[in-house]
Formats: structure tokens, sequence, C-alpha cells
């Protein structure tokens, strides 16, 4: 008879640890179980029985050597039957399930050894650009192709370090520096705008942005030349710049001279402004 090992400890029940025989369905007469007590539940006293649960059905089998047959009715398919062990009619383990393969199924070949109950593992590239080289750093994980030259990141991008509460990094060529230290060594250099200039004058910037007002530099009218000068920017009238006068022509107006006035005053307020020329 083919046994499966359980443990019973703390009132539980677990498969022995190496023990892989697996119940096959349809089997009879051939499988049985076998339990290692711990000194718990072996002092408990009276007769050690284990009972059966499937499909609504409870089947109760006395233990002989700590040992008993599975009931040939439990194998009929391969749905899962619960189990647990008792002592007379005192106390029992906790209920387990225990599974039945299908018969005809090949089982999968499993491994000798136990496999570890957790693995760390990294993920580096592979090719010319390996790195068979690892080391963990302040940095975080640091990698080399040739155990002299150590890089930082995943994909050449560095990790950002770890640092003091408060404290602030910027990016220098290609890693992260004390941006406290950097612009005390360098001078207070750094990639923020301080200053713009236009013409040579310089705007103030407010809020880390500055107000450029373009109606100071539009274009003119001449289109031979791109922007105004400042002297001309003053006498130019700009979209922005104060309206003319334009005398509305009355509909009851018969003279045409009249017409052609207001007409000519409006052509020169839109060339003044650069709107036609």
């Amino acid at each position: 008879m083919k046994y499966l090992e359980f443990d019973i400890k703390n009132m539980a029940i677990s498969r022995t640890a190496g023990d892989k025989t697996a119940l096959i369905s349809g089997a009879v007469n051939y499988f049985g179980l076998h339990f290692n007590f711990g000194d718990e539940f072996a002092e408990i006293p009276g007769t050690k029985s284990v009972e059966f649960y499937k499909n609504r059905n409870k089947i109760r089998v006395d233990l002989v050597d700590n040992q008993c047959a599975v009931p040939n009715e439990l194998l009929t398919d391969n749905k899962n039957f619960e189990m647990r062990v008792i002592s007379g009619n005192t106390i029992g383990t906790t209920w387990t399930s225990v599974g039945i393969t299908e018969s005809g199924i090949v089982m999968p070949e499993e491994p000798e050894e136990e496999a570890p109950s957790g693995m760390e593992y990294v993920k580096t590239a592979s090719g010319e650009n390996a790195a068979p080289y690892l080391r963990a750093s302040t940095n975080g994980l640091e990698y080399s192709q040739n155990g002299e030259d150590w890089n930082s990141g995943v994909s050449g991008v560095p990790e950002v370090p770890s640092r003091p509460k408060g404290s602030v990094y910027l990016r220098k060529n290609g890693d992260w520096v004390n941006a406290e230290e950097y612009l005390a060594e360098n001078g207070g250099e750094t990639n923020v705008i301080n200053e713009v200039q236009v013409d040579g004058t310089a705007l103030p910037v407010t809020d880390k942005s500055v107000n450029i007002d373009l109606s100071a530099y539009a274009k003119t009218a001449d289109l031979a030349s791109e922007y105004a000068t400042k002297t001309e920017v003053a006498a130019l009238q700009t979209l922005t710049g104060t309206a003319e006068t334009v005398t509305d022509v009355d509909y009851s107006t018969t003279d045409i001279s009249d017409v052609i006035t207001s007409y000519n005053a409006l052509l020169s307020a839109l060339r003044a402004r650069g709107v036609i020329a």
C-alpha cells in the first residue's frame, strides 16, 4: 500500500515535507494515510481516528499504528475530500482538503531538491552590454563591465541617491549632485534663468517669469524693414495705441467728395497701424 505522509502539530494537519505522493482517482485498496503526531496531540487520550467528508457523506476510520487505508468511495472521481483526525470523542484537528489527480493524467517531473521559499535576482543587459559585476552602494545598485568603472541605475540612468530630509539634488553631466554643494562650489551656476534682455535692456524676472510687451516692438508698415526702431515706436500708431476719429458718413450725404474724404481717412488710419500697405 502506498502511504501519503501527514504531520499533526498545534492541532493542524499539514503534508510532510518531501512527500509528493499523489492520490489517483479510481484506485482500489492501494492508497493509505500515515500521520506523525506531535507530542501535544499524541498525549490526548482516546482512540485516534480519521473523519473523511465528501459529497455530504462522513466516513470515520480508526487508525492502527497511526495509519489507515483511504476509503475506496473517496476515489471514485477527482473531486477533493476533507479530513481531520480526532481523539475519541474529545477533540479533533482542523479540517484539511486533500486533492485527487484524475486517472490517466501524466504527472510532471518534480525536482529532487526543494526550491527555496524566496529568491532574489537582478536583471542586466546581455551581449556586448552585459554587466557581469554588481554591487550595492549608497546610490543603490551599481554595475560594471570590467570591475573598475562602476555605474548606477538602470540602462545608465542614475538612481536618486539617498539624502537627508530637505536636501535638493540636480542632474549634472548625467549624475545626481547635491544642489547646495554644487552651487557653492561653482559660484551659484545653475540652469535657472535669472535675467532676460531685449535689445540690451534687462527685463525683471518675477516668480520665474518675464513679461514682454510686444506692442513696443510692433512691425512697421514698411516691408523693407522688420521692426521699428525705439524712436519710431513712440510715434507709431499701433493696434494698442490711441484711436483716431473717423467721421461717420451720413446716409443722406449726396456729395461724393464727402464720401471720398471719409474713405481716405479710414485708409490712412489702417495704414498707420500697419494693417494695409
